[in-house]
């Protein structure tokens, strides 16, 4: 059935590219494991992601920016995981580790940049519909629309 559409040497291509897709990071693999106990804090989830320099980074970025108006500069991870939350750190973090995992792998011709924006777009949608609609896990509905296209990596 595939034949129709990829050659041969293409469908090889492809199934290597799969069986050789690149693992989450430690930090986010931890990370997962302390969010599943409930007795996790913020200053746990904190130190933790202070450990990755590019983490800290964007989780810094995220809680500084106009979208959550806090009314002085978040300078510290904890502070930054109590403002945004653990779901919105989660699901950020996540994505940051997936799409840089992945976009190593990419050649010159796809806009890794477009993509990720689509794909945050599509997260951040899928929030939406999910909370309009009464959905009680919208950090999972953030995160299916977030890695919706994740495909298009392999391919």
């Amino acid at each position: 059935m595939l034949e129709r559409f990829f050659s041969r040497d293409e469908i090889r291509r492809i199934t290597r590219s799969i069986i050789n897709l690149p693992t989450l990071p430690t930090v986010v693999a931890k990370m997962l494991e302390m969010l599943d106990n409930p007795r996790t804090s913020a200053a746990q989830l904190g130190r933790l992601i202070s450990s990755d320099q590019v983490l800290t980074a964007k989780v810094l970025k995220l809680a500084n920016s106009a979208f959550y108006a806090f009314p002085q500069p978040i300078s510290t991870v904890n502070l930054a995981v109590v403002v945004l939350g653990f779901d919105v750190v989660k699901n950020l973090v996540i994505g940051i580790s997936v799409i840089e995992s992945f976009s190593r792998e990419v050649d010159g011709y796809f806009d890794v940049m477009r993509f990720w924006e689509h794909s945050i777009g599509c997260g951040v949608a899928a929030r939406m519909l999910a909370r309009m609609y009464g959905y009680q896990v919208s950090g999972e509905a953030f995160t299916a629309g977030l890695l919706h296209d994740i495909g298009k990596l392999v391919m």
